[in-house]
Formats: structure tokens, C-alpha cells, sequence
């Protein structure tokens, strides 16, 4: 991308809302899906709003991270509204081959010919391509096939070039990855504001019959439909993300960090958190006492953005010259940390990035301004009073600084690939 006009034909989405889009062509506006009966009578009589609503989790199982994005849904029209954050597991497929490749070394660790290193990894390797997808019942042995038919070690298990394994010992593979969908599922059913009645599992972890078999013991005896798409779930991400396109059904998201910007604080002599950071303290261009490393909240993480929605925050700019005021420079800064409203930069430090830099030109407005006096030597400085504005309800994120002069103006919006 070479400049900020083409730059603003990409759009990135998540693959929890591309496969959203994917369930929705496949499943929810299938006929299959109409005549499943949902039950949403967890509702009490005054949730009108939400009466006709109904929870949908989207379980995007692929080879590394297990997925998981909730969402509002209506069907008179189709629109969706993201209900909780989004959560993600390291527990992908490639997991559970990582644990059968442990578990060969460790039950043919006593074998002479058969724990080469090299062996295991075929063996790992046609586990992964097969037995894995073919598995289906715990109480069956499931075989995996290696080398040629004179390969043999009943010792190990091993007859004409297969490796036989306990179907409990396989099924004790998938458990971690499991044990982690049904963890993030519950996480999100606690803070998602409508009850969850429908869960789609997809990615190509989720051609897996026993995956689909244990999640489904989980789901039914909750009342919760439980469905796995007819197409090809692996390519889920690519086939709704061109739906995306065209169709655009989520209408709001929730944000998943908090964002906002540096400044600084008139100093406050009662205030506990000001009187540990006194030796920070200067005395700024207006003559005032002021407290640095401030950081303003602009959009909280949790907040339910709609589409188009403008989250500002007023600030103003303090310069001892004219000149100094002929632009400004803003730095968008994200947080990710477990403080539900983070004040000051010099705590948890680590969980602070920067995500952009806004530039206003104030070349026009400047030329308005009147000098001030400081209160301290009566030096002359000068003030802008600006915003900024950060809309979040498009699949990336926008951010811009607003000003007034004669009329409201604001910069070229920068728009910031998160996450």
C-alpha cells in the first residue's frame, strides 16, 4: 500500500466475523437451520429490544489458536451485533499432534528399532494426516500405519507396518483443546449480554468427528444447538470473508483493548496518586503546576461500538510561540492490560502500545490565536483547544483530530490495523 487513498480500500476483518459470515450462508440461512427450534425464553417481559434476539458463538477451531467471537442475531432482518470479546486459545489441531508425537516417544521409548527419532516423526506426521480425523470412539484401538508390511514389534504393538494405540489414550489427546473451547465458551456466556442458544464449529480442526462429538455431549444437554457446516469448514475464513463484502451484517463490535492518548494533569495536592509523583511535577506555559504521564482514556475495552459511532475527548495545546502552533501531532496509544480504566502510563507499562500518530495542520487557526499570560511571569503563550476522535465501528479502526475554526474541522482520518 503506497499511500493513505489506497490504503483505505483495504479492509481487515477479524476470522471470528469472516466465519460469522460463513455460518450464516451455510447454516443459519439454511433450511436445516429454520427448522430448529431456538429457545429464547431466558428472556424476562420488559428485554423487548431483545425478544427477537438470540446469542450465536462461532468456534473457528484451526490448526494453531481455537477462536472464539459471540454474536447477537436477528433474522427479520439478518444483522448481528458483537455481544462479548472475543476469545482465543493456544490449543489449535496442531496441539493434539504434539501430544501423540509425546505419546510415541514415550510408549516406544524401550523399542531398539522403532524410537528413531526420524521413525516417530512419519509416524507423527500420518497421525496427523489420518488417524486423527478418522478417530471416532475411545473404547476402538486406532492404528497407525508406517514403514512396509515387515515391519513388526508386538512388544509395542506393532504388526505389519502398523502401530496400534488405545482408542482412550487418542482420546486423551484431544481433552487440553477441548477443555479449553468449553473454558472460553463459558467466559464469554458470562459476560455476553444475550444467552447463547446457538454454537457452529468450523476451522479444519472441526472436520474432526470426536472433536465434534465430545463439544456436542457438552452443548445439547444445555439446550444449546450445536452445528458443524456441511462445506468445507477449512475454508471458512476465505469463503465469508468475500460474504463480508458483499453482505456486511454486523452492525456493531465490541472493543477489545482500551485506547486513548498521553497528556498531562493539573496537579492535585489531595490526591494520593499526585502526591507520589510530585518529583514529575513542572510548571507548564500557563504558569500551572502539572502532574505528566497521564493517560486519557477515549474508548474503553468492552464498550459495544456501533457501526460509525465517534468516541472524542477533548484536550487543548499549550505553546509559548505562534509558531509552535501550526501543527500537531497526536499519538494514538492502545492498552491491553487487566485495569478496567488505566490513568497513568508509569503503571503496568508493558500493557501500553502505540498504535499511530495523528497530524492535524492548524496553519489557518493558528493565525486566530491571541496571546495569553502565564500566571507565574506574565509570558505570553498561546492555547488550541482540539479532539480526538477515534471510530470504531468499522472492522479497523480510525482515528483523527478535530478542531473548530469558523466551522468544524478535522485531519485525514488514520486507520489502524489492530490485533
Amino acid at each position: 500500500i503506497s499511500s493513505k487513498e489506497e490504503q483505505s480500500h483495504v479492509h481487515l476483518l477479524t476470522e471470528g466475523e469472516a466465519s460469522l459470515h460463513f455460518c450464516v450462508t451455510n447454516v443459519i440461512a439454511s433450511d436445516t437451520f429454520s427448522r430448529t427450534p431456538i429457545d429464547v425464553s431466558d428472556y424476562s417481559d420488559d428485554e423487548e429490544e431483545q425478544s427477537d434476539s438470540q446469542g450465536v458463538v462461532v468456534v473457528d477451531a484451526g490448526g494453531g489458536t481455537i477462536d472464539l467471537s459471540a454474536y447477537s442475531m436477528k433474522l427479520s432482518p439478518t444483522s448481528f451485533e458483537e455481544i462479548a470479546p472475543a476469545e482465543c486459545s493456544l490449543q489449535g489441531s496442531v496441539f493434539v499432534t504434539s501430544r501423540a508425537r509425546a505419546l510415541l516417544q514415550q510408549k516406544l521409548s524401550g523399542s531398539k528399532h522403532y524410537s528413531d527419532p526420524k521413525i516417530i516423526a512419519e509416524m507423527a506426521e500420518t497421525f496427523d494426516k489420518s488417524a486423527k480425523l478418522r478417530f471416532r470412539k475411545p473404547d476402538e484401538p486406532s492404528y497407525i500405519k508406517f514403514g512396509t508390511i515387515r515391519d513388526k514389534d508386538p512388544k509395542y504393538d506393532i504388526r505389519s507396518g502398523q502401530l496400534k494405540l488405545a482408542g482412550q489414550d487418542i482420546a486423551d489427546l484431544f481433552e487440553p483443546s477441548i477443555k479449553a473451547i468449553i473454558e472460553a465458551f463459558e467466559q464469554q456466556s458470562r459476560v455476553a449480554s444475550s444467552p447463547i442458544s446457538l454454537v457452529c464449529l468450523v476451522g479444519g480442526f472441526a472436520a474432526s468427528d470426536w472433536l465434534f462429538a465430545r463439544l456436542q455431549e457438552y452443548f445439547l444437554p444445555l439446550g444449546i444447538s450445536f452445528c458443524r457446516p456441511d462445506a468445507h469448514v477449512n475454508k471458512a475464513v476465505a469463503d465469508g470473508a468475500v460474504s463480508f463484502y458483499i453482505d456486511h451484517l454486523v452492525s456493531s463490535r465490541v472493543a477489545r483493548a482500551t485506547y486513548g492518548v498521553e497528556c498531562y494533569t493539573p496537579y492535585q495536592a489531595e490526591d494520593p496518586e499526585h502526591q507520589v509523583r510530585h518529583y514529575k511535577s513542572f510548571i507548564d506555559a500557563t504558569g500551572e503546576l502539572c502532574i505528566p504521564d497521564c493517560f486519557q482514556s477515549i474508548l474503553l475495552k468492552d464498550t459495544k461500538v456501533s457501526e460509525l459511532r465517534e468516541f472524542r475527548r477533548s484536550f487543548q495545546k499549550i505553546r509559548k510561540t505562534l509558531a509552535g502552533c501550526k501543527s500537531h501531532d497526536s499519538v494514538l496509544l492502545c492498552y491491553k492490560g487487566a485495569l478496567k480504566e488505566p490513568q497513568w502510563l508509569d503503571c503496568d507499562q508493558s500493557s501500553f502500545t502505540t498504535l499511530c500518530t495523528i497530524t492535524a495542520d492548524l496553519r489557518e487557526v493558528s493565525q486566530t490565536l491571541r496571546p495569553l499570560k502565564s500566571t507565574v511571569d506574565q509570558s505570553k503563550y498561546y492555547k488550541i483547544e482540539y479532539d480526538v476522535v477515534i471510530l470504531f465501528g468499522h472492522t479497523e479502526l480510525k482515528a483523527q483530530i478535530s478542531w473548530k475554526h469558523k466551522v468544524r474541522l478535522s485531519s485525514p482520518a488514520s486507520i489502524v490495523y489492530d490485533e
